[in-house]
């Protein structure tokens, strides 16, 4: 991608934007204990990627809970939303971000978490109210790793995928946006073989990921 072409990152939130996935992990052992079911973090894992009313899905299918979804739905999303008030971001991310911005470049949140969580993060982190648009998982119907969230935050931005750079943490969010023919960035995730259109570019912390912006797109 030549640097000229470049106009928006388009960037995932849980384990991406923000330090969530301890938080995430409390909240799916927390609800599996409370049915006397015992939580995996490969299951866990496996996770990352569909909405919420997917992985509910998932759970209540696996483990043939009687409740039904709905209230399934209501009940871990009340909790995810008193605990995401304690959520913080990671490390350099808002630096990262504010770096995009001065280049005036647009930013995209696109998330597989409800409306409702991400709201609970930015009205508690006004800094953070640099997204030029938010796009949860409620807005399609199938989830990362399908392109459709993806595909559908290009056609809001009025954006070609080449004009895009995604950034993810998970293999399913690489995976969705690959699919979307959107170059993909990884954060906080080793090293590893993975089958995409175009190799991936991995970064440890969010200040790696700013170094090498600033040198190849400053």
């Amino acid at each position: 991608m030549g640097t000229s072409n470049l106009k928006a990152f388009l960037l995932d939130f849980d384990g991406t934007v923000a330090n969530s996935l301890p938080l995430l992990y409390d909240a799916y052992d927390s609800f599996l204990k409370k049915r006397k079911l015992r939580p995996s973090l490969d299951e866990f894992n496996e996770l990352k990627g569909p909405s919420l009313k997917e992985i509910l899905l998932i759970l209540k299918n696996k483990y043939s809970m009687e409740e039904t979804l709905e209230n399934l739905y209501l009940e871990y999303e009340t909790d995810l939303i008193e605990r995401y008030k304690e959520l913080k971001p990671h490390e350099g991310a808002l630096e990262f971000l504010q770096a995009l911005k001065k280049k005036g470049l647009k930013l995209a949140l696109v998330s597989s978490a409800p409306n409702k969580i991400l709201d609970s993060f930015l009205s508690s982190h006004p800094d953070f109210a640099l997204f030029d648009l938010v796009v949860s998982g409620e807005s399609v119907k199938k989830s990362k790793p399908n392109p459709d969230i993806y595909i559908n935050t290009l056609r809001l931005m009025n954006l070609n995928p080449s004009e895009t750079i995604a950034i993810e943490d998970s293999l399913l969010g690489a995976l969705s946006a690959d699919k979307a023919d959107i170059q993909v960035w990884l954060i906080f995730l080793e090293k590893a073989s993975i089958s995409l259109s175009r190799p991936p570019l991995f970064f440890n912390r969010w200040k790696e990921a700013l170094l090498f912006f600033q040198e190849n797109y400053g």
